[in-house]
């Protein structure tokens, strides 16, 4: 079964994509700050991240270490060939800027709140499936069975 970890400061959004992906067949580790993400990350195999970009504190203002810090951590710590695909997540008028800040920390997809579950599933399969593809798309060509 594969991992998902979530890094989303909204428990009961966080709560609800748990259950959708439960359901799906996937495993899922809930987390609400960057420091928690780094930790799972650190123990646990994660197939893929979900990560809200901008994680907010106490009196709704947004924390220093928050989804952006996340993905540099991933690029400065975790070797590519290794690193999972993340989704980003946004909501709000900030969603478009924080994309661009997303495309540059090599982040695998973006989806701006709100998003159907179906277009989460669908976000979730097809980073997995790229992520799985891409070590063979190295081999020869020789490898691939041709169809008619």
């Amino acid at each position: 079964m594969k991992t998902i970890l979530i890094l989303e400061d909204e428990k009961r959004l966080a709560f609800h994509w748990q259950q959708v992906l439960e359901e799906a067949g996937y495993n899922v580790i809930p987390t609400h700050t960057t420091d928690e993400s780094i930790a799972v990350l650190q123990e646990e195999e994660i197939a893929l991240i979900i990560c809200d970009i901008l994680i907010r504190g106490e009196n709704n203002v947004p924390v220093p270490r928050g989804g952006l810090s996340l993905l540099s951590y991933l690029n400065l710590h975790v070797e590519k060939s290794k690193r999972p695909p993340v989704i980003v997540v946004s909501g709000g008028t900030l969603a478009l800027n924080l994309h661009k800040y997303s495309n540059l920390l090599n982040a695998s997809s973006f989806l701006q709140k709100p998003f159907s579950d179906q277009l989460l599933l669908r976000e979730i399969n097809d980073c997995i499936n790229k992520k799985e593809v891409a070590p063979s798309a190295h081999s020869s060509i020789a490898s691939v069975p041709m169809t008619k």
